[in-house]
């Protein structure tokens, strides 16, 4: 943060990740290395210099030999190694339209909004050139919103409400030194939004959604507000390989049709998560030491997610809801934990399973997320994340335990033999899908062919996380209790008879 913007944030970011990890909001968001984070006065440059001779093509018979991509290139590696200056900003206003992004009304603002809120009191230059130089970009930037307004590129609701939230940020910081200017820009958010309504129509058929939640689940439903996605057009349901935000698009709408017919089928699960993720083939941006730029889900939502979850709340609008967020966020990997335990709360083991394994997938897929945080130093992977899905890996190595069942699961499987091993994992893919009968039939069958009271405790304990993992945790709780009991005051002699049997032999045929 820079002098004398103490009671700003210290950061701009809209939480979108195609936007928040583009190269130019990068170099934004940069510090300069050296005395000054905002860098020195680039005017002397030849860099510079060779910039502006380039710019000055514009409106001449050479307009169409402007490099386009040269300058935006440029203007990113001085920016983000060398200086904070505003007419490099503009600059690279200029070369959006050449370059290819998904939308640009969303990149625009936010590159304003970041800029003005980091280096707003300490970029070049200075005086009355940069107050030029702020109407410029505003003009600039009014232009990419103009376009958004007038429907001359869509827009998901997502990317209206990061570019509604940035302009409202520039139309505040601009109004300090240019309250004109900030008046222009305090209208466009909600002009924004109007023509976003206007734009979409009514949907046809929707997911049926409870009106009137009931009283029990009407706090969590109001913690959970998030924007509502319109029914998607026709046209716009393409899978186009070479065309990364479309694809997406049209991935989502599939997992959104799935999900209204049948919340639990796995399939829907899986195809939302792949469209999540695709593309995602690195870690997020460093801002510092272990903060990368992503900025955190809002802590207000999250808990929210977290009672329902604890409560059992899985109604159709809050599992609406939280699917979203979660491809809205794909580092949220909390957000998956609790997507997990809303199926298991509402008995769709199968889609649960789904949801496990495809984020066990993705974080395995990025070595070095486990210590990364988001922007406020929150962990991405935090610590029942981190057992969530470590565990899922003994699942896979040892017994088929499930990984809700803590450490203790894996360590219990690796206490009996291979034979019950493969006992109990038959038994965990029944209970998985849904024939708990047969499971426990399976695990009561092996009952007996422990030797000792050691192996009996292990084995009944080896019952009881699968009850637990099964949904019926009182009744294992209950039981544990007992165990615990049962053993607590028992000698090594009575824990493991055959131990000092063995021991004895030793020790006689010594003497």
């Amino acid at each position: 943060m820079m002098a004398g913007d103490e009671n700003r944030p210290a950061d701009y970011l809209t939480g979108l990740g195609w936007v928040d990890t583009h190269p130019w909001m990068i170099a934004v968001g940069a510090d300069v290395p050296g005395a000054q984070p905002q860098g020195m006065q680039p005017d002397d440059w030849e860099e510079f210099q060779d910039i502006e001779t380039e710019m000055m093509k514009r409106g001449t018979l050479a307009h169409g030999q402007i490099r386009w991509n040269w300058l935006a290139e440029q203007c990113e590696l001085l920016t983000r190694e060398r200086t904070k200056d505003l007419r490099l900003l503009a600059i690279l206003l200029q070369c959006l339209p050449h370059s290819t992004v998904p939308a640009r009304a969303p990149l625009a603002a936010a590159l304003v909004a970041r800029f003005m809120t980091l280096w707003g009191k300490s970029a070049f230059p200075a005086g009355r050139v940069r107050a030029r130089e702020i109407g410029r970009i505003g003009d600039l930037l009014e232009g990419f919103i103009s376009k958004a307004i007038a429907q001359d590129e869509h827009l998901e609701p997502n990317e209206i409400a990061a570019t509604a939230s940035a302009i409202e940020c520039c139309s505040a910081i601009f109004a300090e030194t240019a309250p004109d200017l900030g008046i222009r820009f305090a209208i466009l958010p909600a002009r924004l939004e109007a023509a976003a309504k206007e734009e979409a129509p009514p949907p046809k058929s929707q997911p049926a959604v409870a009106k009137h939640p009931d009283s029990s689940s009407s706090a969590t439903a109001t913690a959970l507000r998030a924007p509502e996605t319109p029914a998607p057009r026709p046209e716009s349901l393409r899978l186009d390989t070479g065309n990364e935000r479309a694809l997406k698009q049209s991935l989502t709408v599939v997992a959104d049709f799935l999900l209204g017919q049948d919340a639990g089928h796995p399939l829907s699960y899986r195809l939302r998560r792949y469209a999540t993720w695709y593309g995602i083939t690195s870690l997020p941006p460093i801002k510092s030491g272990s903060r990368t730029v992503l900025q955190p889900v809002s802590e207000d939502v999250a808990e929210g997610y977290r009672i329902a979850a604890e409560r059992g709340q899985a109604g159709a609008d809050i599992v609406q809801k939280l699917e979203r967020s979660c491809h809205l966020q794909p580092f949220w990997l909390e957000g998956q934990m609790l997507a997990y335990r809303l199926a298991r709360a509402c008995g769709r083991v199968e889609a649960a399973e789904a949801i496990r394994s495809e984020t066990q997938r993705f974080a395995s897929s990025l070595p070095g997320l486990e210590p990364l945080c988001f922007t406020d130093g929150s962990p991405i992977l935090t610590p029942d994340a981190r057992q969530w899905l470590g565990n899922r890996a003994d699942t896979d190595r040892r017994a088929g335990f499930h990984p809700d069942s803590g450490n203790g699961a894996s360590d219990s499987a690796a206490m009996v033999g291979g034979d019950l091993q493969s006992v109990v994992r038959t038994a965990r893919e029944k209970g998985k899908e849904g024939d708990f009968a047969a499971a426990m039939q399976l695990l009561d069958g092996a009952r007996g062919s422990e030797s000792s009271p050691r192996e009996r405790a292990i084995w009944e304990l080896v019952i009881l996380e699968c009850l637990s993992d099964w949904g019926m945790k009182s009744h294992a709780a209950s039981q544990a209790a007992r165990l615990k009991e049962a053993i607590a005051g028992k000698t090594v002699e009575e824990w493991e008879p055959e131990l000092l049997k063995r021991i004895g032999r030793i020790n006689h045929g010594t003497q």
